[in-house]
């Protein structure tokens, strides 16, 4: 088409385009591929190295809440220890006061019978 318009036109500049665009029609769609196939390739270069962070990441954050998890796991079961002993002391201080009020009594008893043979 653009030859024949040159031929009809005696256009040399007509001419030149025709001949740049017969020599090499599809120059300009394979760039435009070159530079897509480069562009997805930078793409997912970004992408695989945003997955490895995101994988570095989960790893550290599951072994974190793994070790707190087991942290908290021995704190309740040592709370739970503490607090039976707790209740086990308490119940030993209850009887050792019951019998301190028994010696008392006994005391007060025998002293009192001490006092009354004296006399």
């Amino acid at each position: 088409f653009l030859a024949e318009r040159a031929e009809k036109c005696n256009s040399r500049v007509l001419a030149l385009a025709s001949e740049r665009v017969a020599a090499d029609p599809f120059g300009k769609v394979k760039k435009m591929i070159k530079d897509l196939i480069s562009k997805l390739m930078q793409e997912s270069t970004a992408e695989t190295e945003h997955k490895g962070w995101c994988d570095t990441e989960v790893t550290t954050n599951t072994q974190t809440r793994d070790q707190k998890t087991e942290a908290v796991e021995e704190l309740t079961a040592q709370k739970e220890d503490l607090t039976a002993l707790i209740a086990q002391l308490t119940q030993d201080i209850e009887d050792l006061t019951a019998a301190v009020k028994e010696l008392d009594a006994a005391m007060a008893d025998a002293t009192s019978e001490r006092t009354a043979s004296k006399e």
